[in-house]
């Protein structure tokens, strides 16, 4: 199957590093019909991958060729959005490596909903949030937790929090974050379409459903707020939403619906695939920490893995996540006020045709 699949993309003879050859067979195999043979092909290159990568890494990522080339750019962090800013970059001309501790979506970009959602304008600074925080803080498994021995040190934060309440800062924010994310699905849709990937969308809405009165209220304010906004919202009674959403418990009461979201099927296989046109362009990846970042007169020097001899490129990005702080404080001296966030998600098997039959939407 490799082998006919090598055979119908006539440019897989143009490839010389193996690593390529490799990215390349794996584009076709995400364009291929999903059908039978697709899948089987899927497995067999995943099991080629396996046993080939650590063979065929020493030769198309040699330590020694990346440390005598100064590189346009180098991405530091192989999430969604250093591979996202990878890629771009590769494909505009640039010679880009991207450095990765782990693995390619290793962290919150291969463990999260997959979630695109316009309707997600509310900032975390609200006065329904501020309220709600006592209840929340006595809840040993709630959502936030707050080490009391800090409390001197958040005060300052908390009270530029509660200042920043008032009307004109929180439609501010508002505004900020609607066109922000008016973008971020028609940006998504043109990549993955660009990309032959659109396979991996679904474009299908989604829900937030109530079972108490107190959540139908909170629903309808959302509605009246989204409204206001002219972001598309339905309103769903008890009746309407069972009959869209047949395996929901009849204790909810009522929700709403998103037209306009939509969601990616497996965020970390969406990861992985645009990682692989990356490679494929003449990206190339190394994984290894990076400890230092700093500036010469021409270039920007990295050091990797407590070496003695720094990387080189004209400029580096830094998408590494909560892990940025220090990276970004060395190579400027700025403390990026940045903190994590726990987060709650079921992980299910993923069947091979990516449904997993239970709803259609988020």
């Amino acid at each position: 199957l490799l082998g006919r699949t090598a055979r119908r993309n006539r440019s897989l003879h143009a490839v010389n590093e193996p690593a390529q050859l490799l990215a390349k067979l794996l584009a076709v195999g995400f364009r291929a019909p999903r059908n039978e043979e697709f899948f089987t092909c899927r497995r067999l290159c995943k099991g080629f991958v396996k046993l080939t990568l650590p063979l065929i890494m020493p030769i198309a990522i040699n330590p020694e060729n990346v440390r005598n080339t100064t590189f346009d750019t180098i991405v530091i962090g192989g999430g969604i959005i250093g591979v996202c800013i990878a890629l771009s970059l590769q494909q505009a001309g640039q010679q880009v490596l991207l450095i990765e501790r782990q693995a390619i979506a290793a962290g919150a970009s291969g463990g999260n909903a997959g979630h695109i959602g316009s309707e997600q304008i509310a900032p975390i600074a609200s006065l329904g949030i501020v309220k709600d925080l006592p209840t929340m803080l006595l809840d040993p498994l709630g959502p936030v937790r707050i080490d009391f021995r800090y409390w001197a040190q958040l005060m300052p934060w908390f009270i530029r929090l509660l200042w920043q309440l008032r009307r004109q800062p929180y439609q501010a924010s508002c505004r900020a974050l609607q066109q922000i994310n008016r973008q971020a699905l028609p940006a998504w849709e043109q990549l993955l379409k660009r990309e032959n990937l659109s396979h991996l969308l679904r474009l299908n809405g989604s829900y937030a459903v109530a079972a108490t009165a107190k959540g139908i209220q909170l629903l309808q304010d959302q509605q009246r707020q989204l409204a206001a906004a002219d972001i598309p919202v339905q309103w769903l009674n008890q009746a309407d939403l069972h009959v869209r959403l047949p395996l929901l418990t009849d204790n909810h009461r009522g929700g709403l619906f998103y037209p306009t979201t939509a969601h990616v099927i497996c965020p970390k296989s969406v990861c992985e695939a645009l990682h692989a046109r990356f490679v494929a362009a003449g990206g190339l990846t190394h994984f290894a920490t990076v400890n230092h970042i700093g500036e010469s007169d021409k270039h920007v020097d990295i050091r990797i893995d407590n070496d003695d001899k720094p990387l080189h490129s004209r400029q580096a990005i830094i998408a590494t996540g909560i892990n940025s702080i220090d990276l970004v404080k060395q190579s400027s001296g700025i403390r990026v006020p940045l903190k994590d966030e726990r987060g709650y998600h079921l992980m299910t098997q993923i069947p091979e045709n990516g449904e997993h039959g239970l709803l259609d939407a988020p």
